[in-house]
């Protein structure tokens, strides 16, 4: 071939070039979607997972509490405060058990670390249960 032919495969080298170039980017580009597309199905998933282990666990709590079972609904509680030491559920619970056991000094720290991790408790929820405590230890003395 003569000059004119190197030309044409130079000209077919560099737009082959150019179209593996713009190949590259758009597989990184369809990459990249994919995996924030992963991400956000990784990140529902797991909001679900924990709001279904939330609901599994507050049944179960209230299995022992309608039971009466406020030694096994104590230890639930700490064994499930263990692998996740803010759970409100397990907090809330804990602290109704340890009140019906008369552990008065533990329902209160078990309240208090409730009002610390959800202020939002504290007036209707964790206040009754400390003002009995209080009622129940000024009795006792």
């Amino acid at each position: 071939m003569g000059y004119a032919g190197d030309m044409i495969d130079h000209d077919i080298l560099s737009s082959l070039q150019s179209i593996r170039g713009i190949l590259f980017w758009l597989t990184i580009a369809v990459v990249i979607n994919a995996a924030i597309g992963l991400a956000r199905v990784i990140v529902f998933t797991r909001g679900e997972w924990r709001k279904a282990s939330d609901k599994l666990f507050q049944i179960e709590a209230d299995l022992y509490f309608e039971k009466g079972s406020f030694r096994e609904l104590s230890d639930f509680c700490k064994g499930h405060l263990k692998e996740r030491p803010n759970h409100i559920y397990a907090l809330w619970y804990l602290g109704r058990a340890q009140y019906l056991l008369k552990d008065y000094d533990e329902a209160k720290i078990s309240f208090r670390r409730l009002a610390e991790i959800s202020p939002g408790w504290e007036a209707n929820h964790i206040k009754p249960y400390v003002d009995k405590i209080d009622e129940a230890v000024a009795k006792s003395r």
